[in-house]
């Protein structure tokens, strides 16, 4: 049993410890997990012949024999269906081939590994499994594995990541892309809203002043979380509606709204949309999904001045200020207009300090504490991250819907697989044509 979740751990943490790598095929992955595993067997007593040549590297009846007698206990071991032998040898020796004309392509790139990502790498591996690197390399010894084996398997395997990341770089999935997507996966999906809605003036002044009108409403609403009670409010003007929907397929929406519904979470509120006689905001009220699990994430609206530490202004000097700062905005001054004055963090200083709903995941450990135990409405500081030093104020805090941006974002990501695995594909094709192939089998 611990040898089964040895393996399976490695196979699955040595593909996901780093976002750029590029999946292995099935049997390159057997030949890895093998080596850690699997003992020694005893194996076939072959004439030692080259089987295969590819390019200027030979591949011989023992390695052949070695690796398809370790795939197949593998294969064995995880009681999965072993194919008929003249199939298995033609499967493993294909990905021989595979191999060495990938390493052999790294080689001329002059891609390699150095010991230290190496041992980083494995140390990794270990840590993954609950282990030491010492006790992972005693497990394999215990069990008469190869440990320098497994090494060069792992050294190879990172090569060959490196390799095929060159080529997927640079593919992009675009946006029309992910539309279809989304629209085949939300084809089913029912769509509630609420939207408020006016009859645009004949007069071209009386129309933009009501579109600043519509655009201040909308950044209120935003501010405050709360698009149904400011929407109540704005349609006691006579000239202006509120209403509700009741629950409709994506295809069913207004045309306008289709495209935007897609790219929305529950509480979202669109840009202003504007059709030949009307304007309108929309406000997503629910979204109910075949087979896809509502995800909602703790959010606080938050904003902060930040001053930094240099070689003009001391740690001392820079809390003073800011202590300086937090005793004009307790005796009345606007904070949006001290951040906008004297906060060094480019990208919320010009909005006042603002830096919208956000997690605390992701925050400096610091100043997720702080927002975590503030009081609403309170400024709360100085207090230091690695960024420098802060006066924070959480503004409010929701639970908000974020299962749309899940969805886009593994759309986007199955999107790049299917790409990558198809130019992977090619790539492999243009390779093998490039090299000389001799089977001898």
């Amino acid at each position: 049993m611990m040898e089964k979740t040895f393996q399976k751990n490695y196979m699955t943490n040595l593909v996901l410890l780093s976002k750029r790598q590029v999946a292995f095929s099935f049997i390159v992955m057997l030949l890895i997990a093998a080596t850690i595993s699997t003992p020694v067997v005893a194996q076939p007593k072959v004439i030692d012949k080259v089987v295969a040549v590819v390019g200027d590297v030979a591949i011989s009846s023992r390695e052949l024999a070695m690796t398809v007698a370790r795939v197949r206990e593998n294969l064995s071991r995880q009681e999965q269906q072993i194919p008929p032998p003249d199939v298995l040898v033609a499967n493993v020796l294909e990905q021989l081939i595979v191999v060495k004309l990938q390493l052999q392509e790294a080689k001329r790139l002059g891609i390699a590994v150095d010991e230290v990502a190496l041992d980083s790498m494995l140390v990794r591996i270990a840590e993954n499994n609950g282990q030491t690197l010492a006790e992972m390399k005693a497990q394999i010894e215990q069990q008469q594995g190869s440990y320098s084996e497994m090494r060069e398997s792992v050294r190879q395997e990172l090569i060959i990541s490196q390799l095929r990341q060159q080529v997927v770089d640079g593919i992009q999935v675009s946006d029309a892309e992910i539309e279809t997507s989304l629209r085949e996966l939300n084809a089913k999906t029912l769509f509630r809203f609420s939207y408020l809605s006016a009859e645009l003036p004949e007069i071209e002044t009386e129309r933009e002043k009501l579109r600043l009108w519509f655009q201040q409403l909308r950044k209120k609403m935003l501010y405050e979380n709360d698009f149904s009670k400011l929407a109540k409010a704005a349609s006691k003007n006579a000239s202006v509606s509120y209403k509700k929907s009741e629950p409709r397929r994506l295809k069913q929406l207004p045309e306008l709204l289709q495209a935007k519904v897609l790219n929305m979470n529950i509480g979202d509120v669109t840009q202003i949309i504007k059709t030949a006689d009307r304007i309108y905001l929309f406000s997503l009220d629910d979204k109910q999904a075949e087979q896809q699990p509502r995800m909602v994430e703790q959010q606080y609206h938050i904003r902060h001045i930040l001053l930094r530490t240099d070689a003009m202004n001391s740690d001392s000097y820079i809390r003073k200020k800011l202590l300086a700062i937090k005793k004009r905005i307790e005796n009345g001054e606007s904070f949006e207009l001290l951040a906008k004055r004297y906060s060094q963090d480019p990208g919320s200083g010009f909005k006042g300090g603002d830096l919208g709903w956000l997690p605390t995941q992701g925050l400096a450990k610091e100043f997720a504490q702080q927002v975590e135990q503030a009081t609403h409405g309170q400024v709360i500081g100085p207090f230091a991250t690695e960024f420098g030093q802060h006066l924070l104020e959480v503004l409010g805090e929701r639970k908000q819907d974020i299962s749309g941006d899940i969805q886009r974002q593994n759309i986007i990501a199955q999107l790049r697989r299917e790409k990558s695995a198809e130019a992977i594909n090619e790539w492999l094709l243009r390779l093998r044509e490039s090299q000389h192939i001799d089977i001898r089998l």
